[in-house]
């Protein structure tokens, strides 16, 4: 009988390990799917947030229309400066008489 006491010892005992990695491997499992979306939600916030690549590249298209505005800007200044000039050289000086 002793046989068989010390047979259902071993049984109980690889039950209780058996049952003990199935709930660490459940603990496990429910650790990594949400490391999963911890990261998933990382990458969407890096990609889609207020801080992400679309943001840049919108800032940064917006940087070259502002530069292109501002050369333009430039452009049509020398030319009314140029004009000012020419329309004060034709008029009298006053001050000559």
């Amino acid at each position: 009988m002793s046989y068989l006491e010390n047979s259902n010892n071993i049984l109980d005992e690889i039950n209780k390990q058996e049952q003990n990695q199935n709930r660490s491997s459940i603990g496990y499992n429910i650790a990594l799917v949400v490391a999963v979306a911890a990261f998933g939600a990382y990458i969407y916030s890096l990609l889609f947030g207020t801080t992400s690549a679309m943001a840049l590249l919108d800032i940064e298209n917006k940087q070259e229309q502002l530069h292109n505005e501002y050369n333009r800007l430039q452009n049509q200044n020398q030319k009314l400066q140029k004009k000012y000039f020419e329309l004060i050289q034709l008029t009298p000086d006053e001050d000559a008489f």
